[in-house]
């Protein structure tokens, strides 16, 4: 399944089979955009999206503090995956993924929860009103 390499190809970049992870986000962002070019289906762009962002909490909690360009990095594609969500209307199926991406980022540093918990609350409070 397409999705399915894509996933493979991002969580290798941070969690490879062998060794530790380069963790190079241009290797990552580089397979969402080209799953976009392949695919028009917005469920599997918004899981993808979420995924790379689930993917850099992890890493971040098991190589401890990364660095502004990374943390940014997740911010913008936190940020388009709810984009994404909005305005695809699903809010239903990404809630709970979405809100725990906050939740596991409250000891993280350069405002990094913050700046997830204030995009989270602002789409997910407005797509339900």
């Amino acid at each position: 399944m397409l999705i399915s390499k894509h996933k493979q190809i991002i969580e290798n970049e941070f969690f490879p089979a062998r060794g530790d992870g380069r963790g190079r986000l241009s290797v990552a962002k580089k397979s969402i955009s080209e799953f976009k070019k392949l695919s028009d289906d917005n469920l599997s762009i918004a899981e993808l999206m979420i995924f790379y962002v689930e993917i850099g909490v992890k890493y971040t909690h098991t190589y401890g503090d990364i660095n502004g360009p990374f943390y940014s990095s997740m911010e913008s594609m936190y940020e388009s995956a709810l984009k994404q969500i909005s305005r695809s209307g699903l809010f239903d199926v990404f809630n709970k993924r979405c809100l725990k991406i906050v939740d596991d980022t409250v000891d993280m540093g350069w405002g990094f929860h913050d700046a997830l918990g204030d995009a989270y609350y602002s789409y997910f409070e407005e797509g339900q009103a």
